[in-house]
């Protein structure tokens, strides 16, 4: 009886598979991607939380498509837009899978497929000699059998810079990986290892991925307070040994060489890079032979890291790093940035902007930490600092600094002065804030996941000053050192905190912070610094001696991919440091009016961009594909549509028109640009491989404007 009721229930389970998938088949449209996971992978599970949180906070639509319903659509499957193959989720995968995988690719389907996708047989073994997929990848890789604890290494990342952009590396998060081409940074700041050793991740069929024990975030940290020491004494290509024990030294193995492309004959060949460390660490497996594709990534010492390879009538964008495992441990940077480069630059899908109006701009995060930072207020005025903006301003307020009695602190609740300056700033549209607690470096030296009875209160008393001076409540927040233990942030979401600065997924625009595998303070959204390799502050510059001439290029490069991105990145300062480089802040702020000029720029607060990424997610959109090629587009929030803007390449739709709801319509370089103008809904309609009959970059006498 037992037996009959297990092949009934099968039975049934197929049924409902395939019912699903043509549920699937009828409901899939072209401006979708599908997540792939194993059947009755929970939609709670974290690691796809990441995956659809990103598509969600990069305006991209996707699903999630079980095995099952994959193998059951079969040709109906190219009715979506492109298929994501995750890391860590999906290390099974049975050969009908891989080969349907592969079916799907040669019919003209697009895969971005990640790491360790497949690494294992549905029984748990690896596939000999290669992975089942290198034929996909454009490379041999997971080379178990022949390498055993050398099939994955851990090293340095390089690109041509020209790639670095298109993946969402922002300027300052990679540098020069070649001596020679230094020009603009001390030569400290790029030593690179010479040595026939290499690091390596040992794995097993446990352990695929070579993840299990090994800690990312771990190996990019320093003890807070001491940055500039590190910049200093340690080569940034070190071992790291001291993280796990699977991490090992051994003699460098064979590798395949992918070759790069200069986009320009200026183009270099640049190296991710974070605060601090300089050149950080990846793990990628080893890959073997000549990759015939476009190079975007690539490891010297372990052979390609991400590329576009043409299979068939189909393309596979292969990414050799655990983008999963990365976003959990707070380096999200490059999952977002290749989730966006294979929607809008491979497939060329309309996405939802993350900017209002879809324009870039940056975030200035001036962090007033000290008594002397009034003086540099006042100072800095006769530059017309506080004419441009607004800015996020955050403060300590405590009498004290480095320790309790030492009278250096701004002491706001005694100094009129510094009062007064509060007001006038906040009056200029700059959002007051709070720096962290109190004392400055005492807190940011000492507060740790233990001690909140005695720091809570120092948070507190931080507060209150601010609120006495100005008024309302608190939006945003910044952490003396970086410092963010868990129940601050607890704290914060609590008192309605909405933005925070972040030392986590550094070089990204704002995104709520995944930490150790778990989305964390949900309500709250992180604004990661974006540093200039190594450092970020003016006090870092000078301390390694950089000029204006080497500074400034940097800063105008940013406002510009800021501008080009359709994105945005904080920058922070101190007033007494920028005081020291005043030639090279009005530089900053030349550039910004001449983007803004040209309506391609905007200063933004934290609170402002929190409260529109909270709108941005709330929006819920689809699209509906008709005879003949119509597309028809509807959105709604529950109360606002206001600068909700999508873009949509002009290369594959029409001139959008709208239909119902306010908004406007134009053209702008490559795409076109449909913003809502408020209301709670809009619905506009195009067309898909139809004659583009609009030219002019702005002409505002072809935008439609409707009433609700």
């Amino acid at each position: 009886m037992n037996r009959i009721y297990k092949i009934w229930a099968k039975r049934l389970l197929a049924v409902f598979f395939l019912f699903s998938a043509t549920c699937a088949a009828q409901a899939a449209d072209s401006d979708t991607l599908m997540l792939l996971l194993p059947d009755g992978t929970p939609m709670a599970d974290q690691r796809v939380a990441a995956w659809m949180d990103t598509a969600r906070e990069e305006g991209v639509r996707i699903k999630i498509l079980y095995d099952s319903q994959f193998m059951n659509l079969g040709s109906a499957a190219h009715k979506y837009r492109g298929l994501i193959l995750p890391d860590q989720i999906h290390v099974n995968a049975a050969d009908a899978l891989i080969a349907a995988i592969n079916n799907y690719v040669a019919a003209g389907g697009h895969a971005m497929l990640v790491y360790d996708f497949g690494a294992l047989s549905d029984t748990g073994f690896y596939a000999v000699p290669k992975s089942r997929l290198s034929s996909l990848a454009g490379v041999d890789y997971v080379l178990y059998e022949e390498l055993r604890e050398k099939t994955i290494g851990l090293g340095h990342i390089t690109g041509m810079e020209s790639s670095l952009w298109k993946l969402g590396v922002p300027p300052g998060k990679s540098m020069p990986y070649n001596t020679s081409a230094i020009a603009n940074l001390p030569a400290q700041v790029v030593t690179q290892t010479q040595s026939d050793e290499a690091n390596y991740l040992a794995s097993d069929s446990h352990d695929p991925g070579g993840l299990k024990g090994y800690r990312h975030s771990h190996k990019h940290r320093y003890k807070l307070g001491e940055a500039i020491e590190r910049i200093r004494l340690y080569p940034y290509d070190r071992d790291d040994k001291e993280d796990s024990d699977k991490l090992f030294r051994g003699k460098k193995t064979k590798h395949s060489a992918p070759r790069f492309v200069p986009a320009t004959p200026t183009d270099e060949i640049y190296g991710i890079s974070g605060y601090v460390y300089g050149f950080l660490t990846y793990p990628s497996f080893v890959t073997r032979g000549d990759f015939a594709g476009s190079t975007l990534l690539s490891s010297p010492n372990f052979g390609l890291v991400a590329g576009v390879n043409a299979v068939g009538a189909g393309k596979v964008l292969f990414v050799n790093m655990p983008l999963t495992y990365l976003k959990g441990q707070t380096d999200g940077m490059l999952m977002h940035g290749l989730v966006r480069y294979f929607a809008t630059d491979m497939l060329k899908m309309p996405v939802l902007a993350k900017m209002p109006k879809g324009k870039g701009g940056l975030v200035l995060n001036w962090h007033v930490d000290d008594g002397q930072a009034i003086d540099a207020i006042a100072d800095l005025s006769q530059y017309g600092v506080w004419k441009e903006g607004p800015y996020s301003m955050h403060f300590t307020a405590g009498p004290d600094v480095n320790v309790l009695g030492d009278g250096l602190g701004m002491d706001l609740p005694n100094n009129n002065r510094a009062r007064n300056w509060m007001k006038y700033l906040a009056g200029k549209g700059n959002q007051i804030a709070a720096h962290g607690g109190w004392i400055h470096n005492v807190y940011g030296m000492n507060a740790n996941e233990s001690n909140a009875a005695d720091y809570l209160p120092y948070l507190e008393l931080n507060r209150d000053a601010i609120v006495d001076v100005l008024g309302g409540k608190l939006t945003e927040y910044s952490a003396p050192q970086g410092n963010n233990p868990s129940w601050a942030l607890n704290w914060l979401e609590s008192e309605g905190i909405l933005a925070y600065y972040s030392g986590g997924h550094t070089g990204m625009p704002f995104t709520r912070n995944y930490q150790n595998g778990q989305l964390t303070n949900a309500g709250m959204w992180a604004f990661p610094v974006t540093p200039f390799g190594p450092v970020a502050t003016f006090e870092e510059f000078e301390e390694l001696g950089m000029t204006h001439e080497q500074i400034l290029p940097w800063y105008k490069k940013l406002a510009d991919f800021s501008a080009v991105s359709r994105n945005s990145y904080l920058i922070y300062m101190h007033p007494p440091g920028a005081i020291d480089y005043p030639k090279t802040v009005v530089g900053l702020l030349n550039r910004a009016k001449e983007l803004k000029a040209v309506n391609r720029f905007q200063w933004y607060t934290m609170t402002d961009l929190a409260r529109f990424a909270q709108r941005h997610l709330d929006t819920v959109w689809d699209t509906t594909e008709s005879a003949g090629g119509k597309v028809i587009f509807k959105a709604s929030h529950p109360s606002d549509m206001t600068n909700m803007t999508w873009l949509l390449p002009v290369e594959t739709y029409s001139v959008p028109k709208i239909r119902k709801g306010k908004g406007r319509v134009y053209q702008d370089g490559t795409h076109y640009v449909v913003t809502a103008s408020g209301g709670k809904s809009l619905e506009f309609y195009t067309r898909q491989g139809a004659v583009n009959d609009y030219d002019d970059e702005h002409d505002d006498e072809h935008h439609d404007d409707h009433d609700d």
